[in-house]
């Protein structure tokens, strides 16, 4: 266990003996928590589970088995653990930390939204806690929100000035205004002093990341492995990322091994689900590598797997929905949509309604939508929500100015995210100014290169300009991360065959076909093709 995570486990420890349960369930109740701070989880259940049988009711008793489940890495059975506990009532401080551990689950789920959410709600009855402070930037930095992650960063050092950890805060600041690489120079001054534990080697493999320093980011991805996957299991996924986003980087700059690197991320998610079956995300993981490996058979299952470990997290349904259509069960699902369909007040689903606009079309989903999003949701997926319903209103009338009120509230939410670097691209398009709206979608790209959507716009422009190499490549990047753009499949082919790539424009025929296969446009395109064929 890493140091932070003994102290917090220590706090919230404290926390509860200071607040004490009810007799007749107190000795019971102490001696699990005896034990639990020692690390002796299964015992320590035992006990409290003893103590509410006799007091049912007690919300403190919910929170310890949470903590125990946590630890444990059973994360659904925490979460469930922490969501009776705040209908029992508890104390506005006992309900801060409840806040803060949910927080927690979202933040190992790598749902740093919902996380962040948590984190403000936690902070918001326990606003002295330096540590769901921390956290807090930590996850607002994950999701690229710069301004508030320095902002928070700030009242931690207004709160705490001689804090120890004086250079790795100094590193969220630079990292907060996006200056990369003072950010890793900082904390390569912290690591000086210290000895690096695990979260200071995640840290540092992550700010080596995100300087797209990969060969540095891998080198130190393999000594996680090397040294805490046994008491850490995520070093494998930590590696598997690693690995992914390399093979992304590499694609866009140097030539590399496409499917070398493929197989090494597969590998250590592998290990990954090995060592920890029961953990979605590692399943989750898998599928998108293979969606985006054009093999959504293997994706659905590996979706289907984390739907079914942790069904309340919308993102992994609506995966499933989509590697299934992929895989050529469109009708399937098709049909599933009619008796459940998907509820635009969820950003996932309102992703995946855009991605399946072209199956709808003449059809007015965007007009049909509630006005504005959830009230309690943060700025930043307030943008979102905002940008995807604005796009898809544009997407459905080819008309800009449709899209531009709820744009327009998109960018006053969140001004620094990728969506409205792309309303401001799609604006200097319709001016004529193409090559700023390229740069524009290129820093959208840098800021989330796993969206679909910035490729698919630069692929259509570089398309309508006959730049074929390009366009295939942005297209091809398209299709892999929405395999549900049939006019993306469509241009994709054009510039393979315009490049005289007649092995990939096949593949890429036969992919879409497999998803539309009544499609009269890839029907000529197939019968075409195979009529170029010697001995047709």
């Amino acid at each position: 266990m890493g140091k932070r995570s003994r102290n917090a486990l220590l706090f919230c420890l404290t926390a509860l003996l200071s607040l004490g349960a009810q007799a007749p369930a107190d000795p019971l109740y102490r001696e699990g928590l005896r034990l639990m701070q020692q690390g002796y989880y299964t015992e320590a259940r035992l006990y409290l589970e003893q103590a509410q049988e006799k007091d049912p009711y007690n919300p403190e008793l919910y929170f310890s088995l949470g903590i125990i489940a946590y630890k444990q890495k059973n994360y659904q059975s925490a979460y469930g653990r922490y969501q009776k506990a705040l209908t029992l009532l508890p104390s506005p401080e006992l309900r801060g930390r409840l806040q803060g551990a949910l927080a927690d689950i979202y933040f190992q789920l790598e749902d740093f939204k919902q996380a962040a959410q948590a984190y403000q709600q936690a902070l918001s009855f326990l606003p002295q806690s330096k540590g769901l402070r921390l956290r807090l930037a930590m996850s607002l930095l994950r999701l690229q929100n710069n301004s508030a992650a320095l902002a928070e960063t700030e009242k931690l050092l207004k709160d705490f000035p001689l804090l120890e950890e004086a250079y790795e805060l100094r590193s969220l600041i630079q990292l907060s205004q996006a200056n990369y690489s003072q950010a890793l120079q900082d904390f390569e001054k912290a690591l000086e002093k210290k000895q690096p534990g695990w979260e200071s080697w995640v840290q540092l493999n992550w700010l080596y990341r995100i300087n797209l320093d990969f060969e540095r980011a891998r080198t130190v991805a393999n000594k996680i492995v090397q040294i805490h996957a046994r008491e850490h299991p995520e070093a494998h996924l930590i590696a598997g990322d690693t690995a992914f986003e390399s093979l992304l980087h590499c694609q866009r700059t140097v030539p590399c091994n496409p499917s070398e690197q493929v197989q090494s991320a597969i590998t250590f998610y592998e290990k990954y689900t090995l060592a920890e079956p029961e953990q979605a995300l590692g399943h989750f993981k898998l599928g998108k590598l293979y969606l985006w490996d054009k093999n959504p058979r293997l994706a659905q299952i590996f979706f289907r797997r984390a739907e079914m470990l942790f069904p309340e997290h919308r993102h992994y349904h609506t995966a499933r929905l989509e590697a299934e259509i992929a895989a050529g069960n469109r009708q399937k699902i098709e049909i599933q949509l009619k008796t459940q369909p998907l509820n635009p007040l969820y950003l996932e689903d309102l992703e995946l309604m855009v991605k399946l606009q072209e199956l709808y079309q003449g059809q007015k989903h965007s007009t049909e939508f509630p006005t504005a999003p959830r009230e309690e949701w943060t700025q930043s997926q307030k943008s979102q929500w905002y940008f995807l319903k604005g796009y898809l209103a544009y997407r459905e009338s080819e008309n800009i100015h449709l899209a531009l009120a709820n744009w327009g509230k998109a960018e006053k939410a969140d001004p620094q995210s990728a969506g409205n670097d792309i309303i401001r691209a799609l604006r200097l398009k319709e001016s004529h100014k193409s090559a700023w709206a390229k740069d524009l979608l290129l820093q959208a790209m840098r800021k989330n290169p796993e969206w679909w959507l910035p490729y698919q716009l630069l692929g259509e422009s570089e398309y309508e300009n006959k730049a074929w190499k390009n366009a295939a490549f942005y297209l091809d990047q398209a299709v892999r991360w929405n395999p549900l753009s049939k006019k993306s499949f469509l241009q994709l082919f054009e510039a393979q065959s315009q490049l005289k790539l007649s092995q990939e424009a096949q593949s890429t025929l036969a992919y879409a076909l497999a998803i539309y296969p009544d499609a009269p446009e890839l029907q000529t395109r197939y019968w075409q093709n195979l009529e170029q064929k010697p001995g047709f």
